[in-house]
């Protein structure tokens, strides 16, 4: 039996100070092994290429080599994707039913990022992929959906992001307002870069999707 004094999700919303921690908690494997292989081309548009005899698990994915049984893979982007995700979902949930101020807008804006930057990783590699909204607390465990979610459309999910981010970008502060230590938290400025890049995703989608289905070029 756990200890008595121990925070749960209710007693850890119950403050800002201690519902920052959770926030701040999110961002622990956003980028971990793999998507820092990634990352390592410079920028998050391509994905690192090599020649296929290298065995090195960032260039499975362009040499069409991923391997479910294989963790080092592209499997760990997927499970640590959705464990941010749900991390994020608790948060949201329980923040919009705390008071409104302006810290609790601004905590309620970084998990809404956190969590479309964790989507837009997943489409990219994934395309389409199931989308939970709602953590599993919350959910009916005898619901087949709960535990297997069916896939959902990108373009379901790209018009859910973009409305999330839309929102936090005027709930989350400039850098300099923040008083945050490092620039690697989420400030508006990190929200607007990601909100573009993600409607310059959505619309290359759209793009492509228009042009397959008049059998044109793409």
């Amino acid at each position: 039996m756990p200890s008595y004094t121990d925070p749960d999700s209710e007693t850890v919303f119950q403050d800002e100070d201690m519902a920052e921690l959770f926030i701040l908690g999110c961002y622990r494997g956003l980028i971990h092994q793999e998507m820092y292989y990634h990352l390592g081309m410079g920028e998050t548009v391509m994905h690192s290429s090599e020649d296929g005899s290298t065995n090195n698990s960032k260039y499975r994915i362009c040499n069409y080599s991923y391997d479910p049984m294989v963790p080092a893979t592209v499997t760990t982007i997927f499970k640590e994707g959705y464990r941010i995700i749900e991390s994020t979902n608790l948060a949201i949930s329980k923040l919009k039913k705390m008071s409104e101020t302006t810290k609790r807008n601004a905590l309620l804006g970084e998990a809404l990022s956190i969590r479309a930057f964790c989507y837009l990783n997943l489409i990219r590699i994934y395309g389409d992929v199931p989308a939970v909204w709602t953590p599993m607390e919350e959910l009916d465990p005898n619901d087949e959906n709960t535990f297997y979610p069916k896939r959902s459309s990108r373009d379901e999910i790209y018009d859910q992001i973009i409305a999330d981010l839309q929102q936090a970008k005027d709930w989350v502060p400039w850098f300099k307002e923040s008083g945050y230590a490092t620039a690697e938290r989420l400030s508006k400025q990190g929200v607007y870069a990601l909100l573009a890049r993600t409607a310059l995703y959505a619309g290359a989608t759209h793009y492509v999707g228009i042009c397959r289905r008049m059998t044109l070029p793409v």
